[in-house]
């Protein structure tokens, strides 16, 4: 083998994702429906184009442009303005908060509208030249130019879209009950609001037995209930993301007693409970992930059970804990 051919297999740039690119439409930018497709006829190179409708004015899009390249797990965000007369601004950002590149375009008034989308699209290309171009001699090699947002899904906002989750934990009572436990499995869908994930979800929990015993008797009560939830979450660093949530649940407590003297019954309870969480959640690939929470639930009223017209099992009224979790897409 040559010395020449040798170096070429060496320098054979490796396969690599083409970079993200988010085309934002801003709320007083100009309707270019084709602008998506010529960007990415006109890059230059391999670029996956992502579209985003934002209810911001375009001249204010430069101080959140990191936060959408943070949230879409993006290289770059470009968006256009209108400006009096006959022209448009186009604006192409990376991770600089607050600061973007800018060109002015010139368009006469009867340029025709693929020409105008093929204009802007070349001047959108030679910003992001500049946006890319960062450690070129890496870049021909097939190298990363940037450190990745670690977990950040390459489609779309980190958790748009639907997502489950199993989890496990323990909460202390203000009743008889003392330490529960607790495991839940929750189905929601979220929605991308800028860096911001809004979720409605639905739960279901169960609580194990667990055993009272006093003077009468032994009572043993488990729980079982649903959740109607709403989550927020938003990026705070590179895979790592803060949720916090409020859920109303509805819960049966199911009971067994037992009297010294062999007698038994059973018994159940309707709980209405209101509650909310707050915790952290680290991305481990674009698809799973691990979760801590701290839980809170309130009953509406301060249910019991008795044996023998005596009161054995309180449930008390505030549960507080913590829930452990995975996550998955």
């Amino acid at each position: 083998m040559t010395a020449a051919a040798a170096l070429a297999i060496v320098a054979r740039p490796a396969a690599a994702d083409p970079p993200i690119v988010v085309l934002v439409h801003a709320a007083d930018g100009p309707a270019l429906p084709a602008l998506a497709s010529e960007l990415r006829v006109h890059a230059g190179r391999a670029i996956d184009v992502q579209t985003v409708e934002r209810a911001e004015p375009a001249l204010a899009l430069a101080a959140h442009a990191a936060d959408i390249v943070d949230a879409r797990g993006a290289t770059a965000v470009v968006w256009v303005a209108t400006v009096p007369g006959d022209g448009v601004l186009v604006f192409a950002a990376g991770r600089w908060p607050g600061r973007a590149l800018i060109e002015l375009v010139r368009l006469p008034a009867a340029t025709p509208p693929e020409e105008v989308e093929r204009t802007v699209a070349l001047k959108l290309a030679a910003l992001l030249d500049a946006v890319l171009a960062a450690q070129p001699v890496a870049a021909a090699l097939g190298l990363p130019v940037a450190a990745p947002v670690v977990g950040v899904p390459r489609a779309g906002a980190a958790d748009a879209g639907p997502a489950f989750e199993l989890g496990a934990g323990a909460l202390a009572t203000t009743g008889d009950l003392g330490w529960v436990a607790r495991t839940s499995a929750r189905a929601g869908y979220g929605f991308a609001a800028g860096a911001w994930t809004i979720a409605p979800t639905l739960a279901a929990r169960w609580q194990p037995a667990r055993a009272v015993t006093a003077t009468p008797g032994r009572v043993d009560v488990q729980t079982a209930g649903g959740e109607l939830g709403l989550r927020i979450s938003r990026p705070v660093a590179p895979g790592w993301r803060a949720d916090a949530g409020v859920h109303l649940a509805l819960d049966v407590a199911i009971a067994r007693g037992v009297t010294p003297d062999g007698r038994a019954g059973d018994a159940s309870i309707v709980e209405a409970r209101v509650g909310g969480e707050v915790g952290v959640r680290r991305t481990l690939t674009d698809d799973l992930a691990i979760a801590a929470a701290v839980v809170a639930d309130v009953a509406a009223t301060d249910q019991r059970f008795l044996l023998d017209g005596v009161p054995v099992a309180d449930l008390g009224v505030l549960e507080l804990g913590f829930v452990i979790g995975v996550a998955f897409r």
